[in-house]
């Protein structure tokens, strides 16, 4: 276990999957690169970034869904480790997905599972 992480009391559990996605920091009308998704679920995120934010602060990004959309978030910080190698390591548990979001979050993992469950399917892992 990395030796500087916090934890927020309220941390949620659900399905997640392995997902190399793109996120972009959205801060008023300006956007810069935030990092990437480790893994997701239709509930949060663990993601990796330069930028170093605090435990229970919230963020609003933009997530690159492949073949999907850009799906807009804003996510609490509930852990928070490192940095190493200049990355922290974060998860976040989404506060609000806006407008069809949640529905592009859920249909991508739904793709990368049943991938997973069946190789022979032709369906390609999304990273």
């Amino acid at each position: 276990m990395p030796l500087n992480r916090e934890v927020d009391d309220h941390q949620v559990r659900a399905v997640r999957v392995d997902a190399r996605w793109t996120l972009t920091l959205i801060d008023g009308r300006l956007r810069r690169p935030l990092g990437t998704t480790d893994n997701v679920s239709v509930s949060g995120m663990r993601f990796r970034s330069a930028v170093p934010m605090r435990v229970g602060g919230v963020v609003f990004a933009e997530i690159l869904v492949p073949g999907k959309a850009r799906v807009t978030v804003a996510a609490r910080i509930v852990r928070r480790e490192g940095p190493e190698n200049g990355q922290f390591m974060y998860g976040a548990r989404f506060a609000k997905v806006y407008d069809e979001g949640r529905r592009h979050l859920g249909e991508a993992i739904l793709a990368i599972r049943r991938a997973e469950q069946d190789p022979g399917s032709g369906l390609r892992r999304v990273a």
